[in-house]
């Protein structure tokens, strides 16, 4: 598959198309998304055209096109290599006026071709190309090529390029009926954070609530992860208004660090609690005090004294107070 994509590769550059190298592809979607391994192989897989695109695989077929938009592609071409064949023809020529013994072997490739058109996925131009390589043997001649299936690649190449060269206008102005895109909800039940993807592309992340959402309708690859929890990931159909309700599992390490957390948050209502009471407590406290210095207060009769003084033996100083009769 990678050599038949090399070839087709370079015989579209040679009819003026822009290619954008795999091995670029690759690099710059791997650097930044080693964290998921599942994600890391499919997109090895795509940018190295190893994946099989059959109606069944329909996921893996939009992820091809979301990746083709990621990097700015306005067609995906699809090549894939449906069969290889021989065909054996013997004619026995001696007693006739040939007087010489033919065989002559066929080998045929069968290499299907699709082109996408990237922002919509539609189908613009399908088409399947026949490569032939013969073998010719004789009474004298044998033949004996361990080139055969190198030829029939290299024909099937210079074929599919030379066809979409030849339709390349057609191409253009075929129309692909969009889908406009139409807005779905994720309710992760209050857990927020979590990083959402769509089709190997970030979209947004959990809120407390919903958080809605545009995609265009239909099969798409949704991706949900956070730390201390395990990724959820489902391929789902995407329609309007969707509700798409995901429970979340903790890990491992997620039950270790969460039931350490409640034990702390459960400390820490019992120190609140008892922080209130005590609060409480020296309020009330404080009230009665003023209430009770309030209503506290000593009666001294001052009608046999001139002079009062405030204060006990153990007092620094005391204060002399004059009580001098009203006068009337």
């Amino acid at each position: 598959a990678d050599v038949l994509n090399d070839l087709i590769s370079a015989r579209l550059t040679e009819k003026g198309f822009s290619v954008l190298d795999k091995q670029y592809v690759a690099e710059r979607f791997r650097e930044t998304r080693d964290y998921n391994a599942e994600l890391k192989k499919d997109i090895q897989a795509l940018t190295s055209f190893e994946v099989d695109f059959t109606p069944d695989d329909t996921l893996k077929d939009a992820s091809a096109l979301r990746l083709a938009q990621m990097i700015g592609a306005d067609y995906v071409i699809i090549a894939s290599l449906t069969s290889i064949g021989q065909t054996n023809k013997v004619f026995s020529g001696k007693g006739t006026i040939h007087g010489v013994n033919n065989a002559v072997t066929d080998y045929t490739a069968r290499v299907s071709l699709r082109v996408l058109e990237a922002a919509g996925g539609g189908s613009v131009f399908g088409d399947v190309v026949r490569a032939v390589e013969r073998i010719p043997q004789t009474d004298n001649l044998q033949v004996a090529s361990s080139d055969v299936v190198n030829n029939l690649l290299d024909s099937a190449a210079v074929r599919i390029a030379s066809r979409v060269g030849r339709r390349v206008e057609d191409i253009r102005q075929a129309k692909v009926e969009q889908s406009d895109a139409v807005p779905f909800l994720v309710n992760l039940n209050g857990i927020e954070g979590a990083t959402i993807e769509l089709d190997g592309a970030a979209i947004g992340t959990s809120g407390e609530g919903p958080v809605e959402f545009y995609a265009p309708p239909g099969i798409h690859s949704l991706r949900i992860f956070r730390e201390w929890f395990f990724p959820w990931e489902r391929p789902v159909n995407i329609q309007a208004n969707q509700v798409l309700n995901v429970a979340l599992e903790l890990s491992d390490a997620g039950i270790e660090r969460f039931r350490d957390l409640e034990g702390f948050k459960a400390a820490l209502a019992i120190a609140r609690e008892k922080g209130d009471a005590s609060e409480l407590g020296d309020y009330l406290i404080s009230e009665g005090e003023a209430e009770k210095r309030k209503a506290s207060y000593v009666h001294i009769d001052t009608s046999e004294v001139d002079t009062l003084s405030v204060g006990g033996d153990s007092e620094i100083s005391t204060v002399d107070v004059k009580i001098e009769e009203e006068v009337k």
